[in-house]
C-alpha cells in the first residue's frame, strides 16, 4: 500500500511525485527538497489516497524550545513527519460511501504507522515528531491508535499566517 520515495529512488518515482502533488493540490515549500522522503499510499482501485512528508531533522519551523518542551534534544535521531494527508475528497468523487471511507482511513493510519516503524529501523531513527493540525492529531490518536508519548500545542508560521499545530512525540519500537 505505501511507497517510500527517498533521495536515492526519487528519479525513478518522479511521475508518482508529480501525480501526488497534482492530486493533493499541494504546493512545494522550502522543506520539499531533494533530501525529503515521502510516504505515498496507493490503493489498487482509487490510486493515491494519502501521503506524508518526512524530514531527517526537525525543521526550522520547530523551535528549539518546542523540541525541548516535548522532552527531546536536537542531537537525538529525530525525524519530523508532517503534511500527513488522507484524501477523503478523492474517494468521495469516486462515489465511495462514508463508512467505506472511514474503513479505508483506519487502514491507511494503521499501515502508515507500520511503515514509519519499518523505515525507522532501517534509518536508526529514535523518535518521530509529528506536526499536524489538531483534527489530524486527534484522528491519529483515535482512529489510528498511534501511541504518542507526549503532545504539545504550538504556533506554526505558514505563508505569513500563524496556525495552531500539535507536535506529537511518536516513539520507535
Amino acid at each position: 500500500m505505501f511507497h517510500i520515495v527517498t533521495p536515492q529512488n526519487r528519479l525513478q518515482h518522479s511521475d508518482l511525485l508529480s501525480h501526488l502533488f497534482s492530486r493533493t493540490s499541494a504546493e512545494d515549500d522550502k522543506f520539499d527538497t531533494s533530501e525529503t522522503v515521502y510516504l505515498i499510499a496507493i490503493d489498487d482501485t482509487f490510486g493515491i489516497i494519502g501521503s506524508a512528508r518526512l524530514l531527517s531533522s526537525p525543521s526550522a519551523s520547530l523551535s528549539q524550545n518546542c523540541v525541548e518542551r516535548v522532552g527531546l534534544t536536537r542531537d537525538q535521531r529525530i525525524w519530523e513527519c508532517n503534511k500527513i494527508r488522507f484524501l477523503s475528497g478523492v474517494l468521495k468523487k469516486f462515489g465511495v460511501k462514508e463508512e467505506e471511507i472511514v474503513a479505508l482511513k483506519k487502514k491507511f493510519y494503521e499501515e502508515f504507522y507500520k511503515t514509519l516503524q519499518t523505515f525507522a529501523q532501517e534509518k536508526a531513527i529514535e523518535v518521530y515528531l509529528t506536526v499536524t493540525k489538531p483534527p489530524m492529531h486527534e484522528e491519529l490518536e483515535g482512529l489510528g491508535q498511534w501511541p504518542f508519548l507526549v503532545s504539545s500545542t504550538t504556533s506554526h508560521q505558514a505563508a505569513s499566517i500563524s496556525q495552531e499545530h500539535i507536535v506529537g512525540v511518536l516513539p520507535v519500537f
